[in-house]
């Protein structure tokens, strides 16, 4: 196993934290891992051709473009 370290401004830990809390994680790093896990598909998605769109609640649908090349 492989470890990194790395340093985080403000604004960024205090995401962190956020949604450590919102999910329940039991580490930082959990939440680290499931947001690569995440990052990967949703990157591997948009590059073969799949397209993202948000569903507001009053029932707007706005395409979102993920990963600006």
């Amino acid at each position: 196993m492989a470890r990194v370290q790395m340093d985080l401004n403000e604004l960024s830990m205090n995401r962190l934290k956020a949604i450590k809390e919102k999910v329940e994680a039991s580490s930082y790093a959990d939440v680290m891992k499931e947001a690569l896990k995440i990052y990967e598909y949703m990157l591997n998605e948009e590059i073969s051709g799949t397209e993202f769109f948000i569903r507001k609640n009053g029932g707007e649908i706005t395409p979102v473009k993920l990963f600006i090349a």
